[in-house]
Formats: structure tokens, C-alpha cells, sequence
């Protein structure tokens, strides 16, 4: 179904809201992992560097407005599996929907904004949530390609292209993704010029996704010669991106974040989970394969060819107590979070302030959920703390909005043997759709409800 050149794709039912419990969990379950939407929005910007195919589309809305970006672009969708790019459609208005995904916005929308030509409108809408949240780094990337328009009433930004900077320098960000998209922003100003592009761009939070970034840059052949100096949970890269025009075949690997959701069915089943990403020797959210050792899982990576596989089992018992940082990767917490309370080990886990800025404020939402399900949970102002007792119990919870809450709940649920009521499940189709279905088919039974 099209809307206004936005490529969406149509739940068959919405329900109201999913009761969950575990119903006949088998010894061993073998998965697919979801492909990695934060992985697309990256290679899919590094096609304006010259032209080719991302193969593998995530199920997920933040795919879909990715896919917007490259439509506006001249990019076409070959059946479910790939999108291309092989020319720029220059036009004098570029018109793109990225509704409520912040990495559209801000790690992919840059791309199409170095592609186009100068003296061309780029007109962008937005959720009124993620408009509200326009961050002065953000705002200072597009103002490098010009002068931008809010029109807040109408949830429009618009960018008029007047130049194509050879300097990409941002104001330090308190999120690490407009320094993603200035990276790949630079590499297809690179492509375009022929020349090595300037960048001066700090990340006060969220290395590992810089360092996913970087990784894009080197699947796609493009040379970063900085330094790069880690400076608390953040970095500083000085020095220079340089790319050339070329055909691309860039594949999307599998998700560790999405991945580590399901940790909590991993205490009655063997879990194995293929087509992740090859881990980085730099922080990543591959790092949770190491992380939920230290609360009483058994953790192993294979490596099958490009990807790897993850094989998970909760041990007997959990690991009693457990401290963690998840500074680099606050994703992550929210895993940890829910695969603690599910092998019983009372965990704190720190660096996670930034996560008041995500679909929800995650810090309350993942320990009222807890709490709810019966659980001793509380948090401060940068981290969360989990205890072992409490008595599991059926509970009722409304999704806030949030993709990870929905499946941390379900997950979570049907390992301790309850019954969870979640109310609004779709909101997990934002990173995966395919989840509900993928969790029965591990032994958990989902059913409609209202």
C-alpha cells in the first residue's frame, strides 16, 4: 500500500491487546534473528555514495520510513528483500515522510540532503514526538547544507540546499546520531567531490552506535583516516572520510539488540539465534553476549561464514549479584533488565540516563512494568536496579509507545510461568513485526484479547 510515495506495509488485525504465557517450550529453539533496522538506515544513506543494493529489508515501520528517504532519492523496492539505488532523481523538491524514526531523521536523511542538488527543497515530516526532540546537533548538520524551516504546527522541516559542505563539524551531541549521519553524510560528499571531506564530531553518549557506524563505512569501502579518542561514553573523531563512487552490494545482518529481548526464554529453552552481526573488537550491542554471563546465563558465539550465531541457556540458578554498565549501548539495559529478573540475580545496572530520551522514558517504563509483573524494581537518575525476590504474578501492561517494553513483557512473562495482558502489542512493530509470531513458534502462546 502507498501513501503520499511512503511505502507501508498492513498489519492484518490490530488488536487491542495479547495475552501471553508460556505454553510447551521445546528443549531447543532455533531463530532467525531479526535484521538489524539501525544496521539499514546506515547502509541504506552509504547507496547515495555511488549506486547499488541493500539486501535484506527489516519487517519494522523505521524501515519503511528509510525506504521513503530512497524513493525520494530514485530508489526502488525489488520485491521484500532489497531496495536500490542506481541514479539520483534530481528534482527541485525532495518530499520524505520519516514519521516517528529518529535514525530515518538523523542517520539516513543526511544522505539524501548531501545527494541532492544545490538550489532543491527538502521537505521532511514528522511525528510531533520526534519534532519536539530536534536536538541543536541536528539542527546544526542540516544547517550545513543551508537554511532550515521548522513549521512545528505542521510536524514539517524543511532544508533548502544551497552548498555542499567539504567540513562536516557539529556542536558535541547528546546523541550519537547525528554524528552517524554526518559520517556517512561526508563519505557521500566524498563520493560526489572525489576528494577527502573534513569531520570534527563529538558523541557525548552511545559510542557503540558510532562504532556501528564506522563498521558501515568499512562494508561499503569507505576510508575513515581519524583519530578517534574515547572520552567517557562518548567519542571524538578528528580527521577525514574519504569514498569513491561504486556499485554496493551491502547486506543487512541480524540485530543483538532485538536479539537479546528474547534472553528470558532462554531459562526453560536452549536458544539459538543465527544471522547476527560479526561482533567489533570496539563497544557494540553484541557486548550483551558477555553481559548476561555475569547475571547466570550460559553465553557462546559460532561464526557461520559473515554473521555469527548465539547459543543461550539460563542456568539453574541466577548469579546472585551482578553489576553492569551500559554506558556505550543503553539499548541493552532494557534486556538486562528483563533476562535478570527472569534467572532471579538482583543486578544494578549504570550509564543508562540517556534512556529518558527514547520512545518512552525507559527508565520508569521498564521498572513500572517490572513491578507490575511482581518484581523489586526502582531507578535513579543513571541506572536501574533489579532484585531476586518478589513472587512473580499475572499483571496488565499498557505499552507506552515503546517496542522494547512490549517484548521485554512478553518475554519476560512467559518465562516466570505467568500471564501477561499487553495492551496496544503493535507498538513492537517499530523495530519488529514479525515478534508475536516469532515467540510462538519458540512455545509461547499469544492470543487476541478485547
Amino acid at each position: 500500500m502507498a501513501e503520499s510515495g511512503r511505502v507501508r506495509r498492513v498489519l492484518v488485525s490490530d488488536p487491542e491487546a495479547y495475552m501471553v504465557w508460556w505454553g510447551c517450550p521445546p528443549s531447543l529453539a532455533r531463530l532467525e534473528a531479526p535484521l538489524s533496522k539501525s544496521f539499514f538506515y546506515r547502509l541504506a544513506g552509504l547507496l547515495f555514495t555511488g549506486r547499488g543494493c541493500v539486501i535484506g529489508i527489516p519487517d519494522a515501520e523505521d524501515a519503511d520510513s528509510v525506504i521513503d528517504i530512497l524513493l525520494a532519492g530514485g530508489g526502488v523496492v525489488a520485491g521484500t528483500s532489497r531496495v536500490c539505488l542506481d541514479y539520483l532523481r534530481e528534482s527541485e523538491v525532495y518530499e520524505v515522510d520519516v514519521g516517528c524514526s529518529g535514525g530515518a531523521l538523523r542517520v539516513t536523511l543526511p544522505a539524501l540532503l548531501a545527494a541532492a542538488p544545490p538550489g532543491s527543497r527538502i521537505v521532511v515530516r514528522l511525528c510531533g514526538r520526534l519534532f519536539e526532540r530536534l536536538e541543536e546537533a541536528s539542527l546544526s548538520l542540516y544547517q550545513l547544507f543551508g537554511s532550515v524551516e521548522l513549521r512545528p504546527e505542521r510536524g514539517i522541516l524543511v532544508v533548502r540546499k544551497e552548498r555542499d559542505p567539504l567540513e562536516y563539524k557539529l556542536v558535541a551531541s547528546s546523541s550519537s546520531q547525528p554524528v552517524s549521519g554526518a559520517l556517512i553524510a561526508a563519505a557521500v560528499t566524498s563520493a560526489l567531490y572525489d576528494t577527502p571531506v573534513r569531520v570534527g564530531l563529538t558523541a557525548l553518549v552511545s559510542k557503540g552506535h558510532v562504532y556501528q557506524t564506522i563498521e558501515a563505512l568499512k562494508m561499503a569501502r569507505v576510508e575513515l583516516d581519524a583519530s578517534i579518542v574515547e572520552a567517557g561514553g562518548g567519542l571524538i573523531i578528528s580527521g577525514y572520510v574519504q569514498a569513491k563512487q561504486r556499485r554496493l552490494t551491502l547486506r543487512t545482518p541480524g540485530d543483538w539488540g532485538l536479539a537479546s529481548l528474547l534472553a528470558p526464554l532462554a531459562v526453560g529453552t536452549k536458544l539459538v539465534v543465527e544471522g547476527l552481526w560479526r561482533p567489533w573488537p570496539g563497544p557494540g550491542d553484541h557486548i550483551v553476549a558477555e553481559q548476561v554471563k555475569a547475571l547466570g546465563y550460559r553465553s557462546s558465539i559460532i561464526e557461520r561464514g559473515e554473521t555469527v550465531s548465539w547459543i543461550l541457556e539460563g542456568g539453574d540458578s541466577g548469579a546472585g549479584y551482578a553489576e553492569l554498565y551500559s554506558g556505550d549501548t543503553p539499548d541493552i539495559a532494557v534486556s538486562l533488565a528483563y533476562a535478570a529478573a527472569a534467572i532471579r540475580t538482583t543486578v544494578k545496572i549504570r550509564g543508562v540516563a540517556h534512556l529518558t530520551l527514547k520512545e518512552s522514558n525507559r527508565l520508569e517504563s521498564v521498572t513500572h512494568s517490572l513491578r507490575l509483573m511482581g518484581f523489586t524494581a526502582y531507578h535513579g537518575l543513571d541506572f536501574i536496579s533489579v532484585e531476586a525476590g518478589g513472587e512473580p504474578r499475572d499483571a496488565l501492561v499498557e505499552c507506552p509507545g515503546d517496542h522494547r517494553i512490549a517484548m521485554g513483557v512478553a518475554t519476560l512473562s512467559s518465562a516466570t510461568g505467568r500471564r501477561a495482558i499487553v495492551v496496544r502489542p503493535s507498538c513492537a512493530s517499530k523495530s519488529w513485526r514479525g515478534f508475536w509470531s516469532t515467540i510462538t513458534r519458540l512455545g509461547v502462546r499469544v492470543e487476541p484479547v478485547g
